[in-house]
């Protein structure tokens, strides 16, 4: 492991990924270690993963890690609110996919937003040749999603088109919460009157409405309809007000930020060799863990060391995650740093907030004591 990490063990010891103490060397060493490689390649991985030992060793004890291991799934998700803020969470959901060779990865995933950025909670491989996911499936990580956070301080739901269907919809609004889901247009509308029309139909006069108190796959929701410049149009329905639901759809696009981030501008998830469902769900916990610290050390170098500087357009030059990423990395590899940053800082500042999520979220619960 790192010599400059190893100290900060205590941090993960506040909610134990594991009871023995090399295997939390190990959580904590395979984390370091993408941040290091910017590569999830098992090879590229070992060669920072522990420097008492040769790559070769490494890398098959970081096989057998993923291999023989399990992972909390439920501890390690409180780990991610590490890298969440305060107060009520928009959470979306979402699936990716990409082929390696005859191998299809088809995975669903539940995140928090952050700013312009998602953090995952819980994930879930799917074994349906890149099918989408079921009902179930998706019930079954909003759950999850909602037993760690608490109802209560889940503001918003919002997820893409594939994400339908009448018992899907009944389902949400069963549970009282508030949600913005993208439509197909082949789903109809029915007006309050009784009269049933096609989407196509209701913006052929006009290219944007809004419809309070509409029947939609069943229930009784709020619809705003946009047509778009590229032929396409915008379906909405949830249970928020028709004027808002376009303002709550755009947060969606924090988890796509994210899916780049573990991918082609971070981590280059596609290009990992795992084949094997289990495996690779442990290693999406291992690349959310490092997406999530420099995630933190972006935003904080950019408040309390050095702001990132602003292009013409007025936004950022660089992203959080990618000024994290390319600080932590230096700061690992003992290259030299532009900036002075007091890590230490940071890692004090991770672990009182830490202790505030285990005390907020689990105060009686005693693994997490």
């Amino acid at each position: 492991m790192n010599p400059k990490i190893a100290p900060k063990l205590a941090l993960f010891q506040q909610v134990p990924l594991a009871d023995h103490p090399d295997r939390q060397r190990c959580f904590v060493g395979a984390v370091t270690g993408i941040i290091q490689a910017k590569n999830v390649q098992l090879p590229q991985i070992a060669k920072h993963f522990n420097n008492q030992r040769s790559a070769q060793a490494n890398e098959r004890r970081l096989q057998a890690f993923l291999t023989d291991f399990p992972f909390d799934y439920q501890r390690i998700a409180l780990l991610m609110t590490l890298f969440i803020p305060r107060g009520r969470i928009t959470l979306c959901l979402d699936r990716t996919e990409w082929k390696f060779g005859q191998c299809e990865v088809n995975i669903l995933m539940l995140t928090a937003r952050c700013g312009e950025v998602g953090v995952p909670l819980f994930w879930e491989l799917l074994d349906n040749r890149s099918g989408n996911s079921s009902v179930t499936d998706r019930t079954q990580l909003l759950e999850q999603g909602l037993a760690l956070l608490g109802r209560e301080r889940v503001g918003l739901l919002v997820a893409d088109r594939e994400f339908v269907g009448a018992d899907w919809v009944r389902y949400l609004v069963g549970q009282r919460m508030s949600f913005c889901l993208r439509l197909p247009r082949t789903h109809p509308i029915r007006l309050r009157n009784g009269e049933v029309w096609a989407v196509e139909t209701l913006l052929a006069q006009k290219s944007e409405r809004y419809y309070e108190r509409v029947l939609v796959d069943g229930q009784w929701l709020n619809v705003y309809l946009k047509q778009l410049t590229n032929k396409e149009l915008l379906y909405l329905a949830g249970t928020l007000s028709a004027g808002e639901l376009g303002r709550a759809y755009r947060r969606r696009w924090s988890i796509e930020v994210m899916f780049q981030s573990f991918k082609e501008r971070g981590f280059f998830l596609e290009t990992t060799h795992l084949k094997a469902l289990h495996k690779l769900k442990k290693l999406l916990a291992l690349v959310g863990l490092a997406h999530g610290f420099c995630l933190v050390a972006g935003r904080h170098i950019d408040r309390k060391v050095k702001p990132i500087g602003r292009k013409n357009h007025g936004y950022k030059g660089q992203s959080y995650f990618r000024r994290g990423k390319d600080v932590l990395e230096a700061y690992l590899s003992d290259k030299p740093l532009d900036i002075v940053v007091d890590w230490e800082d940071i890692f004090r500042r991770l672990q009182r907030w830490l202790l505030y999520q285990v005390a907020y979220f689990c105060p009686t619960n005693p693994i997490f004591r």
